[in-house]
């Protein structure tokens, strides 16, 4: 299980993670979380910062579902989406 105070250090302050995959994905993770906050989703007045956001979020690494990482990811971002 990734720690949350790991995956907020790794990636929102930008630091690098101690292995280059786990790191690379993570980065890519936040920027895309990023993305996905900072605009509205249809049909809801509300910024991204709904569980609807969370959706998108998963939606964007489907094909990644099966990977512990990812899942593990997953789950923390749905406590700082939240």
């Amino acid at each position: 299980m990734i720690d949350h105070q790991f995956f907020l250090q790794c990636n929102i302050r930008g630091r690098p993670s101690p292995t280059d995959d786990l790191g690379g994905f993570m980065n890519h993770f936040v920027q895309f979380e990023r993305a996905v906050k900072s605009m509205k989703l249809p049909g809801n007045r509300k910024k991204a910062n709904s569980p609807n956001a969370l959706w998108f979020i998963r939606k964007g690494f489907l094909k990644n579902r099966e990977d512990p990482k990812v899942v593990d990811a997953l789950f923390h971002a749905q406590k700082i989406v939240d």
